[in-house]
């Protein structure tokens, strides 16, 4: 089912928790996805700052969720970890 005739859906029918359901599910499902990724994600806005990052990019660069989220990771100097990963 395509998002856009998903929406419609949702918006037509608010009765109908079957699709709303569904929409969670997905959003979980692409939440852990990010995270459990055995590639280094983040995600930065327009203007570099970063908005989320999962557990294999922070391992990656050796820092903690909470001092990079927020950052500007265009002009940040990072701590980055030569070697064993």
């Amino acid at each position: 089912m395509h998002w856009n005739s998903l929406v419609s859906e949702i918006n037509s029918s608010n009765s109908d928790n079957r699709l709303l359901a569904e929409v969670v599910d997905l959003e979980h499902q692409v939440e852990d996805l990010f995270e459990l990724s055995s590639l280094g994600a983040y995600k930065i806005s327009e203007d570099g700052t970063c908005l989320r990052i999962n557990s294999q990019a922070l391992k990656w660069i050796g820092c903690s969720r909470e001092s990079i989220l927020g950052q500007n990771l265009l002009t940040a100097q990072l701590p980055i970890r030569i070697g064993k990963r």
